[in-house]
This record gives C-alpha cells, sequence and structure tokens, in this order.
C-alpha cells in the first residue's frame, strides 16, 4: 500500500451500511492501484509494477466458456480456419486449469504470480469451472459439502473458513449472478441435483427477500444494494422460471 495515500471519500458506505462493504483497509489497496495505475498513464508496464499479480480463476473459467461460444459460432458459419485457432486457445487453457487446483483443498484456487502459490481462500469462483466445461465429480463432492453449512447456497467463502464474513460483499453472502453461472455449468455437466439446489435457493432468496444485491447464507436477509438489476434478472432468466420446490417444516 502507498505510504502517501491521497484522501479519497468512499461513496459506498454512505448508501450501505459498512459492515456489508469491503473494509476501509481494502479500501486503500484499491486506490493505491489506481494511483499507481494513473501515474503510470494506464501503460501496459503497470502490469509489472503492481504490487500484487493474480491469476483470477473466475476470469479465466468465463473466458473458457467465451471461447467455447465462439467455437460454436464457427461451427454453425463453416469457419475453418478460426476454428482451429479457437479450438487450440480452449486446449491451452485446458491443460492450464490444472494449476487452480490446489491438492491440499481439492478445491480451485485462483493462483498468486508474485509468490508463485495458491491464493489461500477458496471462493465459490472455483465452481465456475462448471461453467467453463471442465468441473468434475471430484469437485461437484466439494460442492456438495459447502452447501451443507449455510442455510442458503453458495456462500462465496466456505462458512467454516476463519476468513468467511457472512454479509461483507465477497467475503461470504450468496450472490444470484454467480449462483446462476455455477447453476447452468452444473446442469450442462449432469448434476442436476446440485444445480437445482441452487437454483432453488436463489428463488427462495429473491422471493422473500427481494432483488437485493447479494444475500445473507445464513438467515437469508438482503444485504448490499437494493433493487438491484442483476438480481432481478436472474429472477427473470433463471430462478423465477417456475414454482422452487422446498420442504418447508413450519408450514
Amino acid at each position: 500500500m502507498a505510504d502517501d495515500l491521497e484522501p479519497y471519500t468512499r461513496r459506498d458506505t454512505q448508501h450501505v451500511a459498512a459492515s456489508e462493504r469491503p473494509t476501509s483497509a481494502e479500501y486503500d489497496r484499491y486506490i493505491t492501484l489506481v494511483q499507481l495505475y494513473r501515474a503510470h498513464d494506464y501503460q501496459p508496464e503497470i502490469v509489472r509494477l503492481a504490487p500484487f499479480s493474480v491469476a483470477d480463476v473466475a476470469t479465466n473459467c468465463i473466458l473458457v466458456r467465451a471461447d467455447r461460444d465462439v467455437l460454436w459460432l464457427a461451427d454453425r458459419l463453416g469457419l475453418d480456419a478460426p476454428r482451429d485457432q479457437i479450438s487450440g486457445w480452449i486446449s491451452r487453457a485446458e491443460a492450464a486449469f490444472a494449476r487452480f487446483r490446489n491438492p491440499a483443498t481439492g478445491l480451485w484456487h485462483s493462483w498468486d504470480l508474485r509468490a508463485d502459490a495458491p491464493v489461500p481462500t477458496a471462493t465459490h469462483a472455483g465452481f465456475l469451472a462448471f461453467w467453463a466445461g471442465v468441473g468434475d465429480a471430484g469437485l461437484a463432492d466439494h460442492l456438495d459439502q459447502w452447501l451443507a453449512g449455510p442455510r442458503y447456497g453458495l456462500a462465496s467463502v466456505r462458512a467454516d473458513d476463519a476468513r468467511f464474513e457472512r454479509r461483507r460483499y465477497w467475503r461470504g453472502p450468496v450472490w444470484a449472478i454467480t449462483n446462476f453461472l455455477i447453476g447452468e455449468g452444473l446442469a450442462e455437466s449432469g448434476f442436476d441435483r446440485l444445480a437445482e439446489r441452487l437454483r432453488n435457493d436463489t428463488a427462495e432468496l429473491i422471493s422473500e427477500g427481494g432483488f437485493f444485491e447479494y444475500f445473507d447464507p445464513l438467515d437469508g436477509r438482503g444485504c448490499g444494494g437494493d433493487r438491484f438489476s442483476w438480481t432481478a434478472a436472474m429472477w427473470l432468466a433463471w430462478a423465477g422460471l417456475q414454482p422452487f420446490e422446498r420442504d418447508r417444516e413450519q408450514e
């Protein structure tokens, strides 16, 4: 973090409880990066100068999914040369994905390129492997265990992790958009029960809590911004397509 950090005013905590947003220490790090990038006019050299560099598991999974979609278009249009190039991208990515699998946890972690080691905390982003088309039964078993704790899935950090914070942004809450991506990938990979669990939980969270930005995985309370457009979009496109099913013993 920069020692000469410029003063700044956070706008997010003027609208949302500070306990549901990134901490001040985290924001200081964000602003440090902003100052660094601005000082170097956002040129490519900042990749070498930045204090951290991470191969993000979510970004890479979404990229491969996009490559598969482009490959589908090339097939439909009969474009052989682009098809070969795109297939090469996908093959190289699939081979490289082994780096994200942490043998100590069996989960997919982002990779710290500075330390040449996995980022210590696994997040729900690792299950986007199913969206990328490279998830497997072992990862599905880990997802089953992840879902066994909180009342609602999918917590963005496992509930028994020391870094879990149930209402703080990406450190614990459930996000409808991520549930959709993982759920669609699970369904496409044949893990229908897990896919339905995510869809049903998302439907219940939204129907009872409203269109919040994210949700507490323990009690379902809406957190962050209200009337959030991408949560509403997930209801229209996925979670609200049919009535959700859940046994309610109290009813």
